[in-house]
């Protein structure tokens, strides 16, 4: 079905066209829109049907298509409402692949993008926390139009997922064009199966795939990743140290529970000379201490814990995957001294 979408000839189609190349499936009639304008060629003579030999059954409700061999065609009408043109609407269709794709962390958002007609952005990729590639759907209706949708996605700032109904007409130098921005284009055609047009195990593997190719954001900090829900905030977030070793990270949206053990080391922690705990994790250690403050009170408060704070929110964004926001907030205290806050629930081992 992607690949035959990928194929209509024009903007504009009558509905005898719609029945005749897609039979009367209210799925593919629903993504086109009725216009005001008629189709002029479109009649049926004694014999023949106009060249697309296109009739109104007896019923009056259903269009056919005359036999080939058929000499005795008979004189039926064919209503201005199967004359009139049909629009192709790529937002229902931007519509029917955000709903699709909602299992695997897309979260719907439909606009029009301005200058490029043929070219809707369906929302945004969430892999985990707040990291968001945009997700578009195009298709090359006019001619000129595959031009624009391709150079739209490659003037973009960051990296994002273009999905066409297929690619197999588009050219290596323009798939080349848009990997050289660090995006990607799939082809809808190779995400359906047999019972789905969009297979969301498939597509939650060329989405994934996409994900992992990109760019480090902190290649300085070596850490493992935790699983956070999309969109998650820092204040969804509790740590409670188990021991001196290990904490219980928890991360909790309402829609979406996490619950997993780290050691300093899983959490990009450790002393590289003597594998032992780092200054970050003393610090971390201070702010469960204080239940999620860390003043000048604290034993382990010293001239440098700004520099280690500024190091911890580092692990803590890339561990978590939230980039859009700090995770620690200063304050004063009655003294009228800088003192943190963290934004996430932290409690020591009891």
């Amino acid at each position: 079905m992607w690949n035959m979408l990928a194929k209509l000839p024009r903007h504009e189609h009558n509905h005898a066209f719609l029945i005749k190349h897609f039979g009367d499936a209210e799925l593919i009639k629903s993504w086109f829109d009725s216009t005001t304008a008629f189709d002029e060629q479109l009649h049926c003579d004694h014999g023949h049907c106009g060249g697309r030999r296109v009739c109104e059954m007896p019923n009056g409700k259903m269009l056919a298509v005359c036999n080939d061999d058929t000499t005795s065609c008979p004189d039926l009408h064919i209503s201005n409402n199967d004359r009139r043109l049909h629009t192709l609407s790529l937002k229902k269709i931007a519509g029917l692949i955000a709903d699709s794709t909602n299992e695997i962390s897309v979260s719907k958002d439909i606009q029009t993008i301005d200058g490029t007609s043929s070219c809707i952005r369906v929302g945004h990729y969430i892999p985990r926390g707040t990291i968001r590639y945009p997700v578009f759907f195009g298709i090359d209706i006019h001619d000129g139009d595959l031009e624009g949708i391709i150079n739209h996605v490659i003037g973009l700032d960051g990296s994002a997922i273009l999905l066409m109904p297929s690619v197999d007409n588009i050219s290596q130098s323009k798939i080349n064009a848009i990997r050289a921005k660090s995006s990607a284009l799939i082809g809808l055609q190779d995400l359906t199966n047999a019972d789905m047009l969009i297979d969301t195990k498939k597509a939650s593997e060329a989405f994934s795939a996409f994900h992992e190719a990109q760019e480090d954001p902190m290649p300085e900090v070596s850490c493992v990743l935790f699983p956070t829900p999309a969109d998650a905030e820092w204040s969804n977030i509790t740590v409670k140290f188990t021991d001196g070793h290990t904490v219980r990270v928890t991360c909790n949206t309402g829609n979406n529970r996490v619950s997993q053990v780290y050691n300093f080391t899983q959490m990009g922690m450790a002393d590289g000379r003597t594998a032992s705990p780092n200054k970050q994790w003393n610090l971390l250690e201070g702010f469960a201490d204080e239940r999620g403050q860390f003043t000048w009170d604290n034993p382990k408060a010293n001239r440098n814990q700004k520099k280690q704070k500024q190091e911890l929110k580092k692990v803590f964004q890339k561990f978590f995957g939230i980039y859009d926001s700090d995770p620690f907030e200063d304050y004063k205290d009655h003294k009228n001294r800088v003192c943190y806050r963290s934004k996430f629930h932290i409690s020591p081992d009891e």
